[in-house]
């Protein structure tokens, strides 16, 4: 049970942080595709892509931090790779639902701030 617990809890937070990465990735790409167009998206959203560029930032720390972790608890519990990989699937199957809330958030704070 134990076990159980800490590998959804794993898979969760690896889904969080690989979906709010994904998504500052795809903001960034998809403001660099429209600046090719025409300038004015920068001065619509001037806090946005720094924003964007400190959140995947984040992001990517915190999923390093989160693996050296996760590395000294799969010993301490003896995690076997059938359980990474079904570990890490589940979390990329969590993260693509996740995508679209933090799009969503993205979104609130871009037309509130």
């Amino acid at each position: 049970m134990k076990k159980a617990v800490i590998l959804f809890g794993f898979s969760l937070a690896y889904g969080l942080l690989f979906s709010l990465g994904s998504e500052c990735m795809l903001s960034l790409l998809g403001i660099s595709m429209a600046l090719s167009l025409d300038g004015g998206i920068i001065n619509q959203y001037p806090r946005f892509i720094p924003f964007c560029m400190l959140a995947g930032l984040l992001a990517l720390a915190a999923t390093v931090i989160l693996f050296i972790y996760h590395l000294r608890t799969a010993e301490k519990l003896g995690f076997t790779k059938g359980l990474w990989y079904v570990q890490f699937l589940s979390a990329v199957a969590v993260s693509i639902p996740m995508i679209e809330l933090w799009e969503r958030l993205f979104a609130f704070l871009r037309e509130t701030f």
